[in-house]
């Protein structure tokens, strides 16, 4: 159990609060040759709020609530599995996505290592993908909390020694149960710097997108924070082999050419030839997107800012749209969130972890729009902090043009 958790608040928006400054800045241009203009995208929400999970109602313990984005996958049963959890992960399922009802069965149990090089510490599950609906890859977002740790955390301070790094999990039985490979095998993505100090705040690699198949590889947006030489924004990778976590490779602003290396594994030569180059513009505070296949497009749903008609930005759940996954459109509002905030590292901001998913789907990964695809989000109890939320949807139509 995760008794400092009682005190502070979830996952989810402490790393909202850590990574959301500055969500509409640039980090540096690709080069001209790189540049592949985005379409242009407007939203419109098409029905009603509806709720998947309610902690009130539906939790089996205190734990046990919303607290990633909403991950979905049809198994080779037809069962449709609809994944959102704290780091004892529990699931949604159901004959289709949309009457999933909750299950209180345990599919997996972070381990709460407190060696840094074992990465397996706080695991919540980041992404799930699946061609088969019988082997799922999922991408884990590992939190290595040094507080219990004086020897590398001399404040004890949680929010002081916390390293983050992508792993690599499976089920071999269609979702029903989860796997971890052991260290060095897990590690898919971290930076090359072993965590040996009190830094001050959190640092590495953060809250992965779902995974996107284009062009013959799977693709993954994440997010960097600032440390040593690496630069804070929306990092990309992309493998051709979803089973073999090393062969991740991550864009240097021309190509996909950065290779992850763990430090613990061995000794790094020059770590500058071992982090990812942001994109040219920070994407907002991740979440998950969905393909068009009438367009060509990708969809984005982030928490993040977009512009106002006449100046300033609204907060909120937004959209954009790519044909890359490099080059992204600016964002479009799809709503603003309940607390009218004016910042996405407000404290009263209620609406968080948006993704996009169509229960329509042929996809096995609900991740292509057919008849109409659902915003999911995470909605905070203000009221009954740090658990108390709801996994909710709501409808969107998008149209998608060509640049001008």
């Amino acid at each position: 159990m995760i008794r400092f958790r009682s005190r502070l608040p979830s996952r989810a928006y402490l790393v909202n609060l850590l990574l959301g400054a500055g969500v509409l800045c640039g980090a540096g241009a690709p080069p001209p040759s790189q540049v592949t203009d985005p379409p242009r995208l407007t939203a419109t929400l098409g029905g009603p709020y509806e709720v998947v999970f309610d902690w009130r109602k539906d939790r089996c313990d205190q734990q046990d609530t919303a607290d990633a984005p909403a991950r979905a996958f049809r198994a080779a049963s037809g069962t449709a599995h609809l994944e959102s959890s704290h780091d004892i992960w529990r699931e949604s399922s159901g004959p289709t996505l949309g009457s999933v009802s909750h299950k209180c069965n345990v599919l997996f149990k972070s381990s709460h290592d407190n060696l840094p090089s074992r990465l397996a510490d706080y695991e919540w599950l980041g992404a799930t993908y699946t061609v088969d609906g019988e082997h799922i890859d999922l991408i884990v977002h590992n939190e290595y909390h040094a507080r219990s740790r004086t020897d590398i955390c001399p404040s004890q301070i949680y929010l002081r020694c916390w390293a983050n790094t992508l792993t690599y999990a499976y089920s071999d039985d269609g979702g029903r149960t989860f796997q971890r490979p052991s260290a060095p095998g897990n590690f898919i993505a971290g930076l090359p710097y072993q965590y040996t100090h009190d830094v001050g705040f959190p640092v590495g690699y953060f809250q992965p997108s779902n995974i996107m198949e284009h062009n013959g590889y799977y693709y993954l947006l994440f997010t960097a924070t600032a440390y040593q030489e690496q630069r804070a924004g929306t990092c990309i990778m992309r493998t051709n082999n979803l089973r073999d976590p090393s062969s991740w490779r991550a864009w240097d602003g021309a190509d996909f050419s950065i290779r992850f290396v763990n430090p613990y594994a061995a000794p790094v030569g020059d770590p500058t030839r071992h982090l990812c180059k942001p994109l040219s513009r920070r994407l907002g505070i991740m979440g998950g997107a969905i393909f068009d296949p009438k367009t060509s497009a990708f969809i984005l749903a982030t928490q993040g800012g977009a512009p106002k008609v006449g100046g300033g930005t609204s907060i909120g759940i937004v959209a954009q749209a790519s044909y890359d996954l490099i080059n992204w459109s600016q964002p479009v509002l799809l709503w603003s969130d309940p607390s009218a905030a004016r910042s996405v590292t407000d404290n009263t901001i209620t609406d968080i972890d948006a993704s996009l998913l169509d229960p329509s789907s042929p996809s096995r990964n609900f991740d292509t729009i057919n008849d109409g695809p659902y915003v999911y989000f995470v909605r905070r109890d203000l009221q009954d902090p740090p658990y108390g939320r709801k996994l909710m949807r709501v409808p969107v139509q998008f149209r998608v043009e060509p640049p001008p």
